[in-house]
């Protein structure tokens, strides 16, 4: 499944990691395809003990690409929308909550289009969670500083000529 992403997360410095958990000037978009192991129990997310995950038993995140523009952004999401049947030309937007990475993120979303056969283009919009119990502060004022650029999101994704929207928040990202 590719994932599409938007993000209030600063690009990360640390190899292996694609955003860090520092708030963003501006939105970030990029997607990634996340590999969902042939030994997927539903309800669970398989992750890796190691590094690199063995996609036979774990979830794995490859191909990750940065959309420089918004515009590409919005035509890679018409690209994947178009490759679907008319009735699955629907976007789903889920926005995590509390202490979440972006990788707790992605296999999330990825977990959650496996298990419940959802047929059109995901997209996470995920905002600077420090991914930490402890930084609940701080995730709430990460949460509330996003708030624009998930407006600008929706405004791209209106864009797509998608045939419909369903939005997921979770926990803080109801915010």
């Amino acid at each position: 499944n590719t994932i599409f992403i938007a993000t209030t997360r600063a690009a990360s410095e640390i190899s292996g990691t694609f955003y860090s958990a520092e708030r963003a000037d501006d939105l970030n978009l990029a997607s990634v395809t996340v590999t969902v192991p042939p030994v997927h129990a539903p309800g669970k997310i398989e992750r890796a003990v190691r590094l690199p995950p063995d996609p036979q038993r774990d979830f794995a995140v490859v191909d990750p690409l940065i959309f420089p523009r918004d515009r590409d952004f919005a035509a890679a999401i018409i690209e994947a929308l178009a490759e679907r049947a008319p009735d699955d030309r629907n976007v789903l937007v889920f926005i995590h909550g509390y202490n979440n990475t972006l990788s707790d993120s992605v296999l999330r979303i990825a977990q959650f289009v496996n298990d419940t056969g959802f047929r059109g283009v995901p997209v996470l919009f995920s905002w600077a969670s420090a991914g930490k119990v402890t930084h609940y502060v701080y995730d709430l004022n990460s949460a509330l500083v996003a708030r624009p650029m998930l407006e600008h999101t929706a405004l791209l994704l209106s864009q797509t000529r998608a045939r419909g929207f369903n939005v997921f928040a979770h926990s803080m990202g109801t915010l």
